[in-house]
């Protein structure tokens, strides 16, 4: 991309996404949610439509983005219509739920006249019958045809599959083509494919070793062996993925649960170590499936304060609610009440957000919250006040609200509430008083715990 071409005001608003261009342009400055926005959507589009050229732009797996990333989307198609830009996404649509933002993207764009579909269905009997007599090399037989379409459901891959020299001589089913397969594996090669299927779909080849214990030259060997079995395919010098979703559910099924507890574990340090954009939420997913459930809810918090100060606010409090859900499994006793105590403090903020501060699970946060207070004896924390302010005036409830307020005031003379980003919630992150502390790169199991901000 010709960065060039931009100004420092674009510039500046992709720092924001790319800290790399830190160093190029001036240090952002607070914005509020809908300008932070505008520019954000503005600077990518005149980054892409800078080129000079006509632009492709893929999503592929569409079907995982989340709304701040199809909105981007939506900016470009809805306000440069004339720019010289196709953008091409795949996605599963049975993978779409109700709600899903991709779904109201595509109602938005059907409505301007700028999308069109592609549907690509299963392969019909005559398609089966001439991808099978290109790969075989000769016509099948009618019954040999039956027998390859009812197996293969018209899936080309599982043609092709069935096909090969090595393959069943009878084709089976989805399921049991890719067991065969992983089956005919070496030993390290199949170690190497489930600790590559722990990871995810795709991955790096130097996560992927430094998740293993193989050493460097068992490891060469069984990377090369997958990609040459076709289990996984190349995306670049070092970037590799599943030639096939199913092929890694497969791969990680095949993983009993200590083994699977210990990959995920493994997979996380080596994100640690060797991946410094890997998103907190995967970390913390990570260790949750590893069962380091303290691991975890340090990484959920982080995650929250990461979506926060991308205005990603239902990540946010999803990534709190997993911590907090989480906080259930760690021994019972006041250091983990204060946790799950901190964790409440910092739900409202992204909270209100989304629901507004009269919403019900507001209510049962609040309500929580000082319960576990109470029983802590400890006065609640500056945000939470400030919170269950804002309920009490959008509830007309003048006297609470004006009782809160004046505790709100006397914590400011005492030096409790810190003013986080501009804001006496903690917003836009998650790191205001009395949340959780996010921990650090490369932390380990050793990662900083919380705090409680006072």
């Amino acid at each position: 991309m010709r960065l060039h071409r931009l100004d420092r005001f674009h510039l500046t608003e992709l720092a924001r996404l790319l800290p790399e261009l830190a160093e190029r342009a001036d240090p952002p400055g607070p914005l509020s949610e809908g300008e932070l926005r505008r520019r954000l959507f503005g600077a990518v589009g005149r980054a892409l439509t800078a080129i000079g050229a006509p632009v492709l732009l893929i999503i592929d797996d569409a079907q995982w983005s989340d709304a701040q990333s199809l909105g981007v989307v939506h900016h470009l198609l809805r306000t440069a219509p004339s720019a010289r830009l196709l953008v091409a996404a795949t996605a599963r649509r049975e993978e779409l739920t109700d709600g899903h933002p991709l779904l109201g993207l595509i109602t938005d764009l059907r409505a301007l006249g700028r999308f069109n579909e592609i549907g690509l269905e299963r392969l019909g009997q005559e398609e089966t019958a001439l991808l099978a007599e290109h790969v075989a090399g000769r016509r099948l037989e009618p019954d040999e045809l039956d027998r390859l379409y009812g197996s293969s459901e018209g899936s080309p891959l599982f043609v092709i599959e069935a096909l090969k020299p090595d393959a069943p001589a009878s084709a089976r089913r989805v399921q049991a083509v890719i067991t065969g397969r992983l089956a005919r594996l070496s030993p390290p090669a199949a170690r190497l494919a489930g600790a590559a299927a722990a990871i995810g779909r795709a991955f790096t080849a130097d996560v992927l070793a430094a998740a293993t214990d193989l050493s460097e030259p068992e490891f060469v060997s069984a990377l090369d062996e997958l990609w040459r079995r076709g289990i996984i395919r190349a995306r670049g010098v070092n970037s590799y993925d599943f030639s096939h979703g199913r092929i890694r559910d497969a791969a990680y099924a095949a993983l009993g649960p200590p083994r699977r507890r210990q990959a995920h574990l493994a997979v996380a340090y080596a994100l640690e170590q060797r991946d410094e954009q890997a998103a907190a939420a995967v970390l913390a997913s990570h260790h949750e499936k590893a069962g380091a459930t303290e691991a975890a809810v340090r990484w959920y918090t982080r995650a929250a304060e990461d979506a926060q100060w991308l205005h990603a606010h239902a990540d946010a409090v999803h990534a709190l609610e997993r911590a907090l859900d989480l906080t259930g499994r760690l021994t019972a006793g006041p250091e983990t009440s204060a946790l799950q105590l901190r964790l409440l403090t910092a739900l409202p903020a992204p909270l209100v957000a989304c629901e507004g501060y009269g919403s019900e699970r507001m209510d049962r946060i609040h309500r929580r919250a000082l319960r576990i207070a109470g029983r802590l004896g400890r006065e609640p924390e500056p945000p939470l006040v400030w919170s269950l302010a804002m309920t009490a005036l959008v509830r007309g409830d003048w006297a609470r609200a004006e009782h809160l307020a004046q505790r709100l005031g006397s914590a400011m003379r005492a030096g409790r509430l810190r003013r986080m980003r501009g804001d006496p919630c903690g917003g836009p992150g998650v790191g205001g008083p009395g949340t959780a502390k996010a921990p650090t790169r490369g932390s380990g199991p050793s990662a900083s715990g919380v705090s409680d901000g006072t």
